[in-house]
């Protein structure tokens, strides 16, 4: 069908990070990283490659208690493709430093502090040697095989992540010669981010050309131009598809994301509504227009959207997802909570659901235990994610493990440091291990930020601190 083929190729540039923008929470979107590649590398246990020798080294943190997993020692000759791209992203999730040597690639233990800990991400900052110490793993796959097209792009989205986006280009610009449809996205990114919104615009308009079915360049188009502020190029880029596809909601979806990001709300819902009514049953229309209601705040009427959603499509998280995200935001916590439950029955693994369940339950809404075993579970998933870090150092926190919680929101008071949330597990942590000064210093930090969810539990924090509210119980 070609509507559903339209959909499909502009869902990334209309999507873009629609829910993050229409919820403040922890977590709303799924990580970077390829999941099955993690939960390989994370499971308990591992399994033997085919003709290579697979070698768990003990660490330190190796036990089944810590989120930190072993380390690994592989032989270098006789490795594939799959293996060394494998070998390149483990090195990001696991934050530990390669030593490539003449015959084996080793895993050193883990540092007890320092940044060199932190694990990468596409958006996050980290230490320029882990970095380099990944992409030698791809330059030596590289060497041998100049087109693998994985490699290329891992390699591409590590410099990128890195902001080195002028080496990043040179990698996609690679890519797009043996894997157009993964180096195109790459190039147009780079550039974005170099905010050389011409030449992203040009090298779009020389893709249309040649592919003019291709309805999701005009998105893309779209967007380009509403970075360069020119609100009528995009609006006419979305009535161009429109045009093309008058009875698919495609067109109506990238016009109400043009007035979003212009923040035009009742013309991006009116544009919405419209593409609804002409593609009654595109869930995706419904669910960008519940997420335009909840940035508005007109939380009934999102509600209202997401259920539809469910209603057509019992098994949509992202509307279930949603719909916990409105529960949270306007105090209905066991509603929340209920529909994260709901969400793990159908996708055990899902680590947005993990992480914001584990949350509310230490925020009183479960056990503490619970909340433990949920959070290293979304840990495990998501490793690379800041927010994954918070929320499992938290849990420790709670459940008295104190040395193990040091380390992950040490890292994520790093990687996020304008989250007050985390300044305030912090200072929770430092005052469970004795030291009130630093604790002192972190819930004040905290309350420079007003509004979080915590902020309450903040101040009791720092007025017992200070001595003025001698009852306050962390655990």
């Amino acid at each position: 069908h070609a509507g559903v083929a339209v959909e499909t190729q502009i869902r990334a540039v209309v999507a873009l990070d629609g829910l993050a923008r229409a919820h403040h929470h922890r977590i709303h979107h799924f990580p970077l990283l390829d999941s099955a590649i993690r939960r390989r590398f994370f499971n308990v246990g591992f399994n033997d490659v085919p003709h290579v020798r697979v070698i768990l080294v003990a660490a330190k943190h190796s036990d089944r208690r810590s989120p930190l997993g072993a380390g690994v020692v592989l032989p270098l000759a006789g490795l594939d493709a799959t293996l060394h791209v494998d070998l390149a992203t483990l090195a990001q999730v696991l934050g530990r430093p390669l030593v490539i040597e003449k015959e084996r690639i080793n895993f050193d233990e883990p540092v007890e502090t320092g940044a060199r800990t932190l694990p990468l991400s596409a958006t996050l900052p980290c230490d320029p040697a882990l970095l380099d110490d990944a992409i030698a793993v791809l330059d030596e796959l590289l060497k041998q095989q100049p087109s693998s097209a994985a490699a290329l792009e891992l390699k591409g989205k590590i410099l990128f992540g890195a902001q080195r986006y002028k080496e990043a280009l040179v990698v996609f610009d690679q890519l797009e010669t043996v894997a157009p449809d993964k180096g195109f996205p790459g190039l147009i990114d780079s550039y974005i981010a170099m905010k050389d919104y011409s030449t992203a615009l040009k090298r779009t308009e020389n893709k249309l050309a040649s592919n003019p079915e291709k309805i999701g360049l005009r998105a893309l188009m779209a967007r380009i131009y509403v970075l360069m502020g020119d609100e009528g190029k995009a609006v006419d880029s979305a009535n161009k598809i429109i045009a093309t596809w008058p009875k698919s909601a495609s067109g109506y979806m990238v016009l109400a994301s043009v007035y979003d990001q212009l923040n035009k709300t009742d013309s991006a819902i009116n544009a919405s509504k419209k593409g609804i009514a002409v593609d009654g049953k595109n869930i995706e229309a419904r669910l960008a227009l519940g997420n335009i209601y909840a940035k508005k705040q007109d939380y009934s009427s999102a509600v209202e959207m997401y259920k539809s959603v469910s209603k057509m499509n019992p098994d949509a998280v992202p509307a279930l997802f949603a719909e916990a995200l409105v529960y949270e935001k306007v105090g209905k916590k066991n509603e929340a909570v209920k529909e994260y439950l709901h969400i793990l029955e159908k996708a055990e693994d899902n680590a947005p659901a993990l992480n914001n369940l584990a949350f509310l339950y230490l925020q009183g809404f479960g056990s503490k235990e619970k909340a433990l075993e949920l959070a290293l579970r979304a840990y495990r998933a998501a490793p690379e994610v800041p927010q994954m870090m918070d929320t499992l150092g938290y849990a420790l926190v709670k459940n008295n493990r104190l040395k193990e919680a040091f380390e992950l929101l040490r890292n994520a008071d790093m990687l996020l440091p304008d989250d007050p949330s985390v300044k305030y597990h912090l200072a929770l942590l430092y005052k469970e291990s004795g030291d009130t000064g630093h604790a002192r210093e972190f819930a004040s930090k905290a309350l420079l930020h007003k509004g979080f969810p915590e902020e309450k539990e903040a101040r009791l924090l720092l007025d017992s601190l200070n001595g003025t509210n001698i009852g306050y119980k962390t655990r």
